[in-house]
């Protein structure tokens, strides 16, 4: 007993479900699954950094505490001082003050840039982020 009407609400909704958007970045692609925690960071300062480069086809979004940054262009490019969440709402953008908790962990050297040989940036699991009134 199929009824036409029902076939149709049903297709109706698959497509309006298929057409969402996303309202969170990626990051991780289920890099370092395994993880452990080496931080625990409690209500720091950071910048909302994204890096994008079509060229070596490179597109992130991650958290700079290095305080020499926080107030000026550019990002750091250690291991200590960017934090990558997996997931971040969009609702952030490119160089916004944030404050943020949450546990670092041991997955580094996420973010790789062949031009310059170089890898940075550790994994981070937010607990806590609100922006930071200019």
């Amino acid at each position: 007993m199929n009824n036409p009407f029902q076939t149709f609400v049903l297709f109706i909704l698959l497509i309006n479900v298929s057409c969402a958007q996303e309202d969170t970045f990626t990051n991780c692609d289920n890099i370092c699954e395994k993880a452990t925690s080496i931080e625990e960071i409690n209500n720091i300062p950071a910048k909302i950094v994204q890096l994008q480069n079509t060229k070596y086809n490179l597109d992130y979004m991650f958290l700079d505490i290095n305080p020499e940054f926080l107030d000026k262009e550019g990002y750091s490019t250690s291991n200590e001082t960017v934090l990558i969440p997996c997931e971040l709402d969009k609702s952030y953008t490119d160089g916004m003050k944030v404050i943020i908790s949450g546990r670092k962990t041991d997955c580094c050297n996420i973010i790789s840039l062949p031009s310059i040989r170089k890898s940075w940036g550790c994994k981070f699991e937010i607990t806590s982020i609100e922006h930071q009134p200019d």
